[in-house]
């Protein structure tokens, strides 16, 4: 054993791994990018649902995950779900995850911006839409509704297509890397019986080019399934030479084209026993792809693929050219065709949900060792039927135990594959799932469920195969063991299938951490309202959507019993931002009638505090001047712009998962301290790990432990907080979210009954202020400043959605309540109704 150890450290070069470190730099230049899965709209400019006093001149769109030009688009249809003419839509060069709609001239209506998206991260497209209205000249809601699209829809499952295709690139990724890690792992270390291994070569050399073929079928079918889907297949060329997916797709077959040219160095069975015409194909299809990227594409990322594959390539066959030692030249490549997958399956995580949201490289590399881990087990299991039917029809009795030898060697492998793939799958799923329920409360938890139900049904059988081979192995020196060894193998083995299927459809469903993050980041903006005096003058001040950057800003002036306030001649903003010097800006508003005053601009640059002054001339007056506070609440940042280094499970503090992490590798040592002493030349393991002194690698295992169990008591404390803090703000979560965020929903129509119902309404709840005739001289109005509203000046200069907030949310600055606790939505719409008829 220690003889095959050295023998496998002095073949060691580094050219030998020139191909893996050549693609392996060239992933790091393209990723992992921060993003989400899907690229869903996060926040536009007007916001979803807005009513506007004036048309905009775009539509602004920012989503979670960076766009692919050619494919991401937007329209804007009318009520009646014409679409109409407008700009070509841009991408912003400097963020491309913010998108601009140029508009033409429209005319008070409702309207519904339609979107497309393709994301570059995970080449998924995604559709959605949200409605706008532009209010009539007096401020009232247009009558019509908004339409429904049909320009693409794309539910939370993936179709068969989609799911057929990426198992085939799965269970080909799986084959490329568990047979060359079995053959090194399992056959090559050992001393297998000279009549069995050409047979075990050959079937691991069928199985990598049933790989191959594997992968380049399900990339091909993936990509022209999304052109399909994208609008045809004249889409195709542009889908493969332009984006990131078909960078990707382009990636997975040249590296399957790579390890066959490689593997070809090794004598082939039949029929590919004539290997000038197998090298001839596949290096003129390398050649060609590899001329497509070059001469063909526009990506930068995809020209540097083409470039490193050549100099990888050439770097692999020298050195497997360069040993003429056949024994040497198989472990090499073996060696290099086990990089190449590796590389295969990190391209599987570039493109996965691992890649989304904060902390991603975390959660990208977890799920690579998670595809690693299954690939050496179900990779290995693929081989394994095979590889006990040939002993049964070639060895003889007196070579069962040297088989049984390698047999084991494989389920020391395949426990260590499944003990790691268990440890990374509950952390990939603790990222993604946002609560225990998703697991069955969602599509993908169900998907997710239904995966570990078959991998229990695995591990069951797993367990009797276990049992055999170690502890009843005196059943396997006749041939009847090895049949009931067969079959559970077998067994084993097309459940496994099973679970590749599930993890085909799991990768290409939504998660519910996409959904729920997008809503997180993204709530309704609500504008900023305050009243305001200045001598005699009362004054409305508006701002929307109160965010930084681009801004509505709306004055009104009045009298609060309806009298004349003069001929007003400027109105101006100040603004000054309070945290920071930045000197003062202003903007001169524009009058809009009865006595209202607006302009929009960028003029909000920072969040934080501002001081907003509001200076108003009038002929014959004194000028007038007065100051609100307004608060400007951070930029929303999606999880593309989220640190990529930082904490990929928000519910956790950072030392739990470090604790956690610890404990799982100290238990290595502990619970395979056989096998590795085995690998690393040490004595032979003690069946009792309470010796002492203990061995070196049960004493790393305890001390790595040890430290795990103290990091966590330290983060214990972080931890109860945390939750804690969640459970308060669960708790708090309705009402806050009703009192700042209470959706209006639909307009209840302004039937007879409905307006009927807002007078008793108005009766019960608004005379004791407003008085029975909306003047804002109620029993309750005394004394309260500013004084109530009057109706007859105000109701009709807002929209019937901005009447419904202020009723449910109450108006900032005044005495006016909230009823969003005392009165349903739909009270409130039969109390607007009866306000716009009663009072305009």
């Amino acid at each position: 054993m220690n003889g095959v150890i050295q023998r496998h450290r002095q073949r060691k070069r580094m050219p030998a791994w020139l191909l893996l470190a050549c693609v392996f730099l060239w992933l790091l230049i393209i990723g992992p990018q921060g993003v989400k899965a899907h690229a869903l709209l996060v926040r536009s400019i007007p916001e979803a649902n807005a009513e506007l006093a004036t048309p905009p001149a775009t539509i602004e769109m920012w989503f979670s995950e960076p766009l692919e030009a050619g494919f991401s688009k937007a329209r804007l249809l009318d009520s009646q779900g014409q679409e109409l003419p407008t700009g070509a839509v841009n991408l912003d060069p400097s963020d491309p995850m913010h998108m601009t709609l140029p508009l033409g001239q429209l005319e008070p209506g409702i309207y519904t911006v339609a979107w497309q998206t393709l994301s570059r991260a995970d080449g998924h497209e995604w559709y959605g839409s949200f409605p706008l209205t532009l209010l009539n000249p007096d401020g009232s809601r247009p009558t019509a509704t908004a339409t429904t699209t049909d320009g693409g829809e794309r539910g939370e499952l993936p179709s068969p297509g989609e799911v057929v295709a990426r198992w085939l690139v799965l269970l080909g990724g799986f084959l490329l890397f568990g047979v060359p890690l079995f053959q090194i792992v399992v056959v090559l270390v050992g001393e297998p019986n000279t009549a069995l291994a050409l047979p075990w070569r050959n079937l691991a050399l069928k199985l990598v080019w049933l790989a191959v073929v594997a992968i380049v079928l399900g990339a091909w079918l993936q990509v022209i399934l999304q052109a399909a889907r994208l609008g045809g297949l004249g889409q195709l060329p542009t889908l493969l030479l332009e984006t990131r997916t078909g960078t990707l797709a382009f990636a997975r077959q040249a590296l399957a084209f790579t390890s066959l040219v490689i593997i070809l160095r090794l004598p082939q069975p039949r029929p590919l026993h004539q290997q000038k015409w197998p090298f001839l194909l596949i290096s003129g299809v390398y050649s060609g792809l590899v001329i497509l990227l070059l001469l063909f594409t526009t990506s930068q990322d995809t020209r540097i693929l083409a470039l490193v594959l050549l100099v990888g390539l050439g770097g692999a066959l020298f050195s497997i050219t360069h040993h003429a030692d056949p024994p040497t030249l198989e472990r090499r490549t073996w060696h290099m065709a086990l990089a190449l997958s590796s590389v295969l399956l990190f391209t599987l995580s570039l493109g996965s949900h691992a890649n989304a949201g904060p902390g991603n490289v975390w959660a990208v590399l977890g799920d690579f060792v998670h595809l690693l881990a299954a690939a050496a087990w179900i990779g290995g299991l693929a081989l394994l039927p095979g590889l006990i039917g040939q002993i049964r029809r070639l060895a003889a009795p007196t070579d069962y135990p040297q088989n049984l030898l390698l047999i084991r060697r494989f389920s020391y492998l395949a426990s260590f594959a499944v003990f790691v793939m268990m440890a990374t799958g509950l952390f990939s799923s603790l990222v993604q799932l946002p609560s225990f329920s998703s697991l069955w409360t969602t599509p993908y938890g169900l998907v997710l469920l239904t995966k570990l139900i078959l991998i229990a049904f695995t591990l069951e059988v797993a367990f009797f195969n276990n049992r055999l081979i170690h502890h009843k192995a005196s059943q396997l020196t006749n041939p009847d063991g090895w049949v009931r060894l067969y079959r559970q193998i077998v067994t084993e083995a097309v459940i496994s299938l099973g679970i590749t299927l599930s993890v085909a459809i799991l990768v290409q469903t939504s998660t519910p951490r996409s959904f729920t993050q997008t809503s997180d980041v993204a709530p309704p903006n609500l504008p900023f309202n305050t009243i305001a005096q200045a001598d005699d003058l009362y004054l409305h001040v508006q701002v929307t959507p109160n965010q930084v950057g681009y801004n509505r800003f709306w004055v009104h002036l009045y009298h609060p019993d309806g009298g004349s306030i003069g001929e007003v001649q400027l109105v101006r903003l100040l603004f000054n931002y309070r945290q920071e010097q930045f000197g003062q800006a202003r903007a001169d508003l524009v009058a809009l009638g009865q006595d209202t005053f607006a302009t929009e601009g960028a003029y909000l640059n920072a969040a934080g505090l501002w001081n907003l002054s509001v200076y108003v001339r009038r002929r014959d007056r004194d000028d007038a001047l007065t100051k609100v506070n307004l608060e400007i609440p951070p930029l929303i940042v999606s999880a593309a712009g989220a640190n990529p280094w930082g904490n990929p499970m928000s519910a956790l503090p950072a030392g739990m998962l470090i604790a956690a992490a610890l404990v799982v590798l100290g238990l290595i040592p502990w619970l395979w301290r056989q096998p590795l002493q085995e690998i690393f030349g040490l004595k032979p393991a003690n069946p009792n790990i309470w010796t002492w002194p203990p061995s070196g690698l049960i004493l790393s295992g305890g001390i790595t432990i040890l430290s795990g169990l103290i990091i966590a008591v330290t983060a214990t404390p972080a931890l109860l907080a945390r939750l804690n803090s969640d459970s308060t703000v669960s708790g708090a979560s309705a009402s806050a979210s009703t009192a700042r965020f209470d959706p209006a929903g639909e307009p209840v129509p302004a039937s007879p009954g409905s307006i009927a119902a807002g007078a008793e309404l108005y009766q019960e709840q608004c005379v004791p202020c407003h008085g029975p005739k909306g003047l804002g001289d109620g029993q309750r109005a005394a004394g309260m400043e500013p004084p109530p509203a009057n109706f007859r000046i105000h109701v009709p200069l807002h929209s019937d959605r901005e009447l419904h907030g202020y009723i449910s949310r109450g108006f900032p600055g005044t005495d006016m309540p909230a009823f969003a606790d005392d009165l349903t939505t739909e009270e409130i719409w039969h109390l607007v109704n009866y306000l716009r008829a009663e009072f305009g």
